[in-house]
């Protein structure tokens, strides 16, 4: 489901799954955008990315996201997206990337209410198939500042003792700043175990 230029659209009660590809992509050009009740899951690709034109191999790639977003919301433009009581698990990528590249934006985000867990753990982590291996079930960030987020009553977590790349990660990178985030009642749950190292739940 990919939602464009529009306004006030609202995805209600529905179940995604089995798709080869993002299950929802919703960009800042939908405006007031409300995703609530849906079941997302074995959604997304492996594929083998040519590191050059000339490479005979490439590098092993997972992609689709169960929800990828970005929104836009200034003095110029007013927009809030919701998300909220959705169940979102097992994608071949991140459960939720609320991801701002340096053209977009990641702003008047509210998360409410989803539970989101496993995700990246229905594929092998790399072409040797050497194991499974999760990747963030939520992650909120990129390459721009990131405005007026709420991240509120969720359940997050990993059931199992595979290795993950992290649970939920605010943040993208140390360059760019989250403003006037609130992150509240929620239940972060690690549940992991790592081989060397150890990331936090949160």
């Amino acid at each position: 489901v990919s939602i464009g230029k529009s306004k006030d659209i609202k995805l209600i009660n529905l179940v995604i799954h089995d798709n080869n590809s993002v299950a929802i992509g919703c960009f800042e050009s939908a405006v007031n955008t409300e995703i609530e009740g849906c079941i997302i899951y074995y959604n997304g690709f492996v594929a083998i990315k040519p590191n050059s034109p000339d490479a005979k191999q490439g590098n092993y790639r997972r992609n689709g996201p169960g929800i990828y977003t970005h929104n836009r919301d200034d003095s110029l433009f007013h927009s809030e997206k919701i998300i909220k009581n959705n169940i979102i698990f097992e994608q071949f990528y991140n459960g939720m990337q609320v991801y701002g590249s340096e053209n977009a934006h990641i702003e008047n985000f509210k998360i409410l209410d989803n539970t989101v867990f496993n995700n990246g753990l229905i594929c092998y982590a790399d072409s040797a198939k050497t194991g499974l291996s999760g990747y963030y079930n939520i992650i909120v960030g990129g390459n721009a500042d990131a405005f007026r987020n709420k991240i509120n009553g969720n359940q997050v977590c990993f059931f199992s003792k595979s290795d993950a790349k992290g649970n939920v990660k605010i943040g993208y990178n140390e360059n760019h700043i989250m403003h006037h985030c609130i992150i509240d009642s929620n239940i972060f749950v690690a549940g992991v175990t790592y081989p060397a190292w150890h990331f936090g739940p949160l």
